[in-house]
């Protein structure tokens, strides 16, 4: 019973208008997209004060893990070449 009221309650409460906001899609980034990020952040960070150091940090995390990400897939593509390449060369 306490289930239906509070979803009654949000149907009726909540109001449906559409989204207006920026619609983000996420495309993957070059290397050389990535490894300009890194630079850009790096210098920031390094630039930065006390005042901004929460923010810059957390900048500076989330675009080192997108480097690290886009380096290990990479890589990973670079494996299955050269296994493919061996195979073939096998052949």
């Amino acid at each position: 019973m306490l289930y239906f009221f509070s979803v009654s309650c949000l149907l009726i409460l909540c109001q449906n208008e559409p989204y207006d906001g920026p619609i983000i899609i996420n495309t993957p980034l070059t290397f050389e997209e990535t490894d300009k990020n890194l630079s850009s952040v790096q210098e920031d960070f390094g630039n930065g004060d006390v005042s901004n150091y929460s923010e810059l940090c957390e900048n500076y995390n989330v675009t080192l893990e997108d480097y690290i990400s886009l380096v290990q897939k990479v890589t990973l593509i670079i494996k299955e070449l050269t296994i493919l390449a061996y195979r073939l060369i096998i052949k």
